[in-house]
Parts: structure tokens; sequence; C-alpha cells
């Protein structure tokens, strides 16, 4: 059954509510396609406004421990229990991840000619609510130059 299908299967809605539909029945889609257990219930036809963005649960900066230079060809990864991702570059020399994705991280950053750093314990918690997303981590690692 098409999104479309469903909607229509549901009964008749307008403007506000048949958005606030939509976007559950989009969500379900995905969700279930990508093979979560999930549904819609009646509170998710409530109208509800949420911004519409996706947050970074971390945002990292690498400077060079001596010279306060940032360093923008750095290898950043985070790592949650056995999850593991490699950062991606965003903006002016720094690196983001952990897309919506709470968790207990530990992040490495490594550059050739540098000492690796490890910052442990960076606790990303989701905000909860109507519109739960990720509160952004801001760190800031600072590589020492390699002896």
């Amino acid at each position: 059954m098409r999104p479309s299908q469903l909607i229509r299967s549901v009964g008749p809605t307008k403007g506000r509510e048949r958005e606030a539909l939509v976007r559950c029945v989009a969500s379900v889609v995905l969700l279930v396609a990508a093979g979560a257990p999930i549904g819609c219930s009646e509170t998710d036809r409530a109208v509800v406004s949420c911004p519409p963005y996706i947050a970074a649960g971390l945002s990292v900066s690498v400077a060079n421990d001596q010279s306060n230079d940032p360093i923008c060809d750095a290898l950043v990864t985070a790592r949650d229990g056995s999850y593991s991702e490699t950062l991606m570059p965003a903006g002016t020399c720094r690196y983001v991840g952990a897309i919506e994705r709470a968790g207990t991280y530990s992040v490495l950053a490594e550059r050739t000619g540098f000492a690796a750093a490890l910052t442990p314990d960076l606790k990303v918690v989701s905000s909860g609510g109507d519109c739960p997303h990720v509160r952004t981590v801001d760190v800031a690692i600072r590589l020492a130059p390699a002896r």
C-alpha cells in the first residue's frame, strides 16, 4: 500500500491535521522499509509543528595544540559501544556526526604528524517532547605535534 492510499484509508482530514498525518505516515513508511517495527497512534494525529531540520549529536573542532591553528583534514571517529562512525566535514574545519543518535561517545581525532587524541564519555541526549532532536555536544580537540 502506498502512503497516499494509507492516508485515504484513515478517513477525511483537513489542513494541519492532514499535514501531521502525512508526516506520520511518511515516517512509518521509511522506518518500516528500514526494518523498524512502528506505527501511528491517535496522538500522532495531534497537530504538532516541529522545526524542519536534523540535529548532529556531535560537532567537533580540531586544532594544533601549539599554534592553535585549526586542523581541517583530520580523521575524526565517534564510537558508542559497537557503533562507530567517521564524522563528516562541515563548515570551516568542523566535523559532525551522531545525527539524531543519542548515546555516550568516545571521539578520536587523528592526523599524520600529530599524536592522536581521545575524548571519552561525551553524552548526547534527546530533547524529548513532541519534536525530539538530539542536543548537540560541541567538542574542541587539540592535537599535539608528533615528536
